[in-house]
């Protein structure tokens, strides 16, 4: 029943084209010409960011190589991510992360684009920055090592971070906060010494850091703080016996 059901669906569809007019017909086939083709694709986005064929589906056949360095030893930082974007870090046309010698390959049309860099909580990048692709292409950009404060007590720890959207674009003014879990206060002979809550803001270049409590410290082996960053749910971490720490790479509570 089903089948004749469904034969008789096709046959009524087949009979109402056999039996449109010819004008029809041509509506019909006026619309399937404004498809555009791959050739007008290609003009329309030429118009906005320089030839291409950008209307293919494969990758570009100009060969872009991006090394990453730090800016004061010139080494080669890997783990960078690259986003090849265009100027207003919209539209996103290629990315990779840089290997152990700081460098990425991308293949991209011939134009110009704009590379936006970022390693979480380690460097920052000025972006974005500009560069012109036209056969093979070079192109070398230097990040900033991120340099802490230093603790102000023996007992303390800097976290740090940087915050930035999706588009790599450094995100100010987002405030993080920390808050005691394990314990739940520290004191000494009945005197509260260190702060429960601590807050703080990103500044211009989405960068923050919290002076908070080192594990081992007061008699309290494991320190634990559940850190916020606005927007963000919280997650718990604990703080490591040391100077400071990127926020990237704090190891989150173990009992969590």
């Amino acid at each position: 029943a089903d089948e004749s059901l469904l034969e008789a669906a096709i046959t009524a569809s087949e009979g109402n084209i056999r039996g449109a007019d010819s004008d029809d017909l041509k509506n019909i086939s006026d619309e399937i010409d404004a498809v555009p083709t791959a050739a007008e694709i290609d003009t329309q986005l030429s118009g906005t960011h320089g030839g291409g064929d950008w209307g293919t589906e494969s990758a570009g056949t100009s060969p872009l190589t991006v090394t990453v360095k730090d800016s004061i030893t010139t080494n080669p930082v890997p783990g960078v991510t690259v986003h090849v974007k265009n100027s207003d870090g919209s539209i996103l046309y290629d990315w990779g992360v840089t290997d152990e010698n700081g460098q990425v390959g991308l293949l991209l049309d011939d134009g110009t684009y704009y590379l936006w860099c970022r390693k979480v909580g380690v460097y920052s990048f000025t972006n974005p920055t500009t560069t012109v692709v036209g056969g093979v292409t070079a192109k070398e950009i230097q990040g900033v090592l991120f340099s802490p404060s230093s603790p102000p007590t023996p007992e303390t720890c800097v976290v740090f971070g940087t915050i930035h959207d999706a588009s790599s674009v450094a995100q100010g003014g987002v405030v993080v906060r920390a808050e005691l879990v394990e314990p739940k206060q520290f004191t000494t002979g009945g005197i509260q010494v260190i702060k429960t809550a601590i807050t703080t803001t990103a500044d211009g270049t989405g960068y923050w850091e919290l002076v908070l409590t080192r594990s081992g410290q007061y008699t309290y082996p494991n320190v634990v703080y559940g850190i916020k960053v606005e927007g963000v749910a919280t997650a718990e971490y604990s703080i490591p016996d040391q100077a400071s720490v990127a926020f990237a790479d704090l190891p989150e509570n173990a009992n969590t």
